[in-house]
């Protein structure tokens, strides 16, 4: 049996510059279709920020619907507050 997503994630971005600086965070919300990989697509409050999320692990994915480059970043499940 397989259980639903979470409706919003919170995806940890790690910090630039060799780690100088604050990771950030961006809460996305499920979009209601599959991404490439299966997974289910999230995006940002302004739309700028899209993920496909499997398991754990968020993929950015382009405009074109495939995946930006090999990056994974962490993702944690958020409680469902009707979307953002």
């Amino acid at each position: 049996m397989r259980t639903e997503p979470a409706v919003r994630y919170a995806v940890v971005l790690p910090s630039g510059s060799a780690g100088h600086s604050e990771a950030q965070v961006v809460v996305v919300c499920r979009l209601g279709v599959a991404g490439p990989n299966g997974g289910w697509l999230y995006t940002d409050a302004q739309a700028l920020f899209r993920v496909e999320i499997l398991g754990d692990t968020a993929r950015r994915i382009g405009p074109d619907g495939r995946a930006v480059d090999g990056v994974l970043w962490h993702a944690v499940p958020l409680p469902d507050r009707s979307r953002w």
